[in-house]
């Protein structure tokens, strides 16, 4: 499987954030796409009831042009018609060329994480 994000169309509850996030941390013109792409298949990862199942999942996150094997820690469960997945693949923005802004009197840590929500349903 393989996810891919437009990295512009990431937003928080900041205008000016988003803009540097957008403009200069991540530099959407020349990055636009975000992608997270299994190397192993899920093996029984669904669960058969109403609850969720906890799975690691090894893959490749592409993020600023710099491709990087990650482990997501996954929530699976069913959801109407389909499946939820959320996760989160913990990252270290300079492994992938990306600068934390420190703009003095802020300065954000360089360690952070991916968090993420996917609704897959089947194709018809």
């Amino acid at each position: 499987a393989t996810v891919t994000v437009q990295v512009a169309d990431i937003a928080t509850d900041s205008a000016q954030r988003d803009s540097y996030f957008r403009d200069s941390a991540l530099d959407v013109s020349a990055f636009p796409q975000a992608t997270f792409t299994l190397t192993e298949p899920l093996a029984d990862a669904v669960p058969s009831g109403s609850g969720t199942t906890e799975v690691r999942a090894d893959g490749e996150l592409t993020l600023h042009g710099v491709t990087k094997a990650v482990r997501a820690d996954l929530q699976i469960g069913l959801d109407g018609d389909g499946v939820a997945i959320s996760g989160t693949v913990p990252i270290t923005f300079s492994d992938f060329g990306v600068q934390a802004p420190d703009l003095g009197f802020v300065k954000v840590d360089d360690a952070g994480a991916v968090e993420f929500l996917v609704h897959a349903t089947p194709a018809s």
